[in-house]
């Protein structure tokens, strides 16, 4: 199997931005360059659930999909407090 095999559909295309933008999000947060509270973070972790959720529901990985509905709710939660703060 190659590696580009891992793209050739849109919902691992979609399932492997989320899980950057997840990456990404707890790397800056680790690194201190991104607060929790800030919307660039939040919203790294809301996208990138939402990839995850889409892969995971196309996979049948139904605990990664149950997982990625609860971050989302968290980040939509998060989202809401900071844009009517």
């Amino acid at each position: 199997m190659k590696w580009i095999e891992y793209f050739d559909e849109p919902h691992e295309i979609v399932g492997w931005f989320g899980a950057l933008c997840i990456l990404v999000a707890y790397a800056l947060g680790s690194f201190g360059w991104l607060e929790a509270q800030s919307l660039p973070y939040q919203a790294l972790n809301f996208f990138g659930a939402f990839g995850l959720l889409i892969n995971a529901h196309k996979s049948k990985a139904y605990p990664s999909f149950i997982l990625n509905i609860i971050w989302m709710g968290i980040g939509v939660y998060a989202l809401g407090a900071i844009f009517l703060s």
